[in-house]
């Protein structure tokens, strides 16, 4: 998770990282490496907690679906302007730096949305949280675009692979937004 990677902003520390690549490497093993943003529940481990106190970042909360059970889950506005550009993609540069072109390494799966998919948050109520914080799909695809263009910046020789699974975001009217979905994949 981001949280293990820099745990205080600027400060990276990829050995829990490495140790996995390493053990799985020398077993003949593949490895997809990714580092999910955000999870399931509020301060959860996934998110650095230093990043909500940070000028001009927003968080959004509402109640989890699935394992959440009801619970309040808190996420950074990871789509709105500015924020892969000032707070990711250094983390980025930094994991590139350690894993690009490991052998072992076979994909890097950018951690986009909900525990790294594609999906902003499958739930719901999360479903609502996002759109109402304003996050219509033709957003998410221009922050997916920016996120993935940083991940394409520094892996250089390591291929990306995008995980998509559960709908883009729960709305049956529209089918989940699967074509979305799809286009933001394509």
């Amino acid at each position: 998770s981001w949280r293990d990677v820099e745990g205080q902003r600027g400060t990276y520390d990829f050995r829990a990282v490495r140790a996995e690549v390493d053990r799985w490497g020398k077993a003949g093993k593949g490895v997809v490496v990714g580092l999910m943003l955000y999870g399931q529940k509020v301060d959860d481990g996934q998110t650095p907690p230093w990043i909500y106190g940070q000028p001009g970042v927003r968080e959004i909360r509402f109640r989890g679906g699935g394992t959440a059970k009801g619970e309040e889950i808190r996420i950074p506005a990871v789509w709105d302007d500015g924020f892969v550009e000032a707070w990711v993609e250094p983390m980025i540069a930094a994991f590139a730096r350690e894993i690009d072109g490991d052998p072992a390494v076979w994909y890097v799966m950018p951690g986009i949305g909900h525990i790294g998919n594609l999906n902003c948050q499958p739930s719901k109520d999360g479903s609502r949280g996002c759109l109402d914080a304003g996050l219509p799909p033709e957003r998410w695809k221009g922050y997916v675009d920016r996120l993935v263009g940083a991940y394409r910046r520094h892996f250089r020789k390591t291929p990306l692979l995008v995980k998509a699974a559960g709908p883009l975001r729960r709305a049956r009217r529209n089918a989940n937004n699967r074509d979305e979905a799809a286009g933001i994949l394509a």
